[in-house]
């Protein structure tokens, strides 16, 4: 049976985590591996309308262009510029910004391209993360009349969801660059196949907080915790000789 979620009296005390979820966040689909340099201008797929940008901390933006391309993002009042590496990758960041439930536009650009990100708000950005109980979804597999509740009332325009599709690497931890996911506003239909436990937290928590909520789903039933682990990570540990040989002969 699926529980909702309880909470620490004072739920800023968690603050340090949100910030550390969305940085795991980020390098579920944007880690800087070294790739051929890119032409036009694009974004993580990380960005795309209806997405949540965490509060109180320097936002991140990041995407591929020409190699020495000028960007310009403008958020909020706010403008951050980055100059873009030989490897084709551009990053900056947005200065902290306070919870918004307004919606709001971005705009990223270079010399010859021009990207807008529209309904954007600012609140609490939460990464879901682990096996087959973060996995399962609020359709249930197996009939449980509560989560139907649950999902009948599931209209939250102040809640985003992102799922992260399952897709396989190959063991020697070579991250994405992108995947054919984006935000979508959470709604009976988007959040039935969304985590149970990542919905039913996120619900709760903006009804304490009551500032817009974006929930990323990345789970995968029965994997190891070497799969979510870098290659590098796992070969500076001499103990783990077995995973270290499977790691060189990938």
């Amino acid at each position: 049976m699926v529980h909702q979620c309880s909470f620490p009296r004072d739920i800023r005390a968690q603050r340090r985590f949100i910030t550390a979820a969305a940085a795991a966040a980020c390098a579920v689909l944007g880690a800087f591996a070294a790739s051929p340099a890119a032409s036009a201008l694009t974004l993580s797929t990380m960005f795309s309308n209806h997405m949540v940008l965490q509060q109180n901390m320097r936002d991140p933006v990041w995407g591929r262009a020409k190699p020495g391309a000028r960007i310009t993002v403008r958020f909020a009042g706010q403008k951050a510029t980055a100059t873009t590496r030989a490897d084709g990758w551009w990053r900056t960041a947005l200065a902290p910004l306070k919870a918004d439930a307004t919606s709001q536009t971005m705009t990223v650009s270079d010399a010859h391209h021009h990207i807008i990100i529209h309904d954007i708000l600012i609140g609490e950005v939460w990464l879901c993360s682990g096996q087959s109980n973060m996995q399962y979804p609020m359709t249930g597999w197996f009939g449980r009349k509560n989560l139907a509740m649950a999902l009948a009332h599931a209209a939250k325009p102040a809640i985003r969801l992102y799922f992260v599709p399952m897709l396989q690497t190959n063991f020697a931890g070579h991250p994405r660059h992108s995947a054919p996911a984006k935000w979508r506003l959470c709604t009976p239909q988007t959040a039935a196949g969304f985590s149970a436990v990542g919905y039913l937290f996120g619900r709760d928590l903006q009804k304490q907080l009551h500032v817009p909520i974006g929930l990323i789903d990345s789970d995968w039933g029965g994997t190891n915790i070497e799969a979510w682990t870098p290659a590098a990570a796992l070969l500076a540990q001499p103990r783990l000789t077995k995973d270290r040989g499977r790691l060189r002969g990938a």
